[in-house]
């Protein structure tokens, strides 16, 4: 899934640390380069979100759930689509 990006850049937009847990919600920019889903590369940016939950023991993360807006980043590749 990753040769399906170019030159992406990862913003943590919200760090939130809570006893042994801690949230992180991202924004991930990147040129479309290949396939991804089953969509054929649009060469232009999608913007996916993403958010995870760690769970840490001896600060070590032990545990992680992990949620990214997949349909968000298809909505705008079938739109980069029809703007061709």
């Amino acid at each position: 899934m990753i040769d399906s990006w170019e030159n992406f850049k990862i913003e943590i937009e919200e760090f939130i640390p809570q006893n042994q847990k801690v949230y992180v919600r991202w924004k991930q920019t990147g040129m479309h380069i290949g396939e991804y889903e089953g969509y054929l590369p649009t060469n232009k940016e999608v913007v996916e979100l993403g958010s995870a939950v760690y769970r840490l023991e001896n600060q070590k993360i032990v545990e992680y759930w992990i949620q990214v807006d997949r349909f968000g980043s298809i909505e705008q590749i079938k739109k980069n689509q029809e703007q061709d």
